[in-house]
């Protein structure tokens, strides 16, 4: 396989299942009044994240992402703290979306689709402008609960059968590596989601996807 071809995987690899680990952008900011803007300009849709610094210590993030299978999006707050050139964030917020599955590769036939709502905490760890240099690394983990509320194809004879609730822990560790200028960068980001399988046949290996990756334009004001 060429790397364009595993880049192709990967971009779609994100929208099979209902719901997918969030590639959010790490805020990363060196005090009040600070701004982060990144959009991801998806083949399927976009996502924005806007960060910003409510004080020298505290921040608020806003996502939002969509394309023809599923939109979503997410509120959050919390502590930040820098030191020479590294920063530590914790924060903690929750979530609303839609999402539809589709048949890709054939994994599976019968499409499922509905919304859900997500609460987490996530905790962040990064390096800003390594080695003097424009590059800014970041890993992080976000954990919660996921709550849903799905409708499946029966076929035929069933049609739509609706109601069909799942709800789990979940994991997701989470990197971003940013090169560039000074305010302008590329932001690449990957997102892993580790969760419990669904009981119910119908759902299982489509409720969520495991794999998020995405190419982004970050600036900070």
């Amino acid at each position: 396989m060429g790397f364009i071809d595993l880049l192709f995987t990967l971009l779609f690899l994100n929208g099979y299942g209902v719901y997918a680990p969030t590639c959010t952008d790490f805020p990363m900011l060196d005090e009040k009044k600070d701004v982060r803007l990144d959009v991801s300009p998806l083949l399927q849709g976009m996502r924005a994240t806007v960060s910003y610094g409510v004080s020298d210590n505290f921040l608020v993030q806003a996502d939002a992402s969509y394309n023809y299978s599923r939109y979503y999006g997410q509120m959050a707050g919390g502590w930040y703290h820098n030191y020479d050139n590294k920063v530590v964030e914790v924060l903690g917020g929750a979530s609303l979306g839609y999402g539809r599955t589709r048949n890709i590769w054939k994994a599976f036939d019968e499409p499922v689709m509905g919304n859900y709502a997500t609460c987490f905490l996530q905790g962040n760890f990064g390096w800003k402008d390594v080695a003097d240099s424009h590059i800014d690394v970041a890993v992080g983990v976000k954990g919660g609960y996921y709550n849903s509320l799905l409708s499946y194809y029966g076929g035929k004879e069933m049609g739509w059968v609706s109601d069909e609730r799942y709800g789990s822990f979940f994991l997701e560790p989470n990197a971003v590596f940013r090169f560039g200028w000074e305010k302008f960068r590329i932001n690449l980001k990957l997102g892993y989601n580790i969760h419990q399988e669904s009981p119910a046949v119908k759902l299982r290996d489509v409720m969520c996807n495991y794999l998020c990756t995405e190419f982004s334009l970050n600036y900070h004001f």
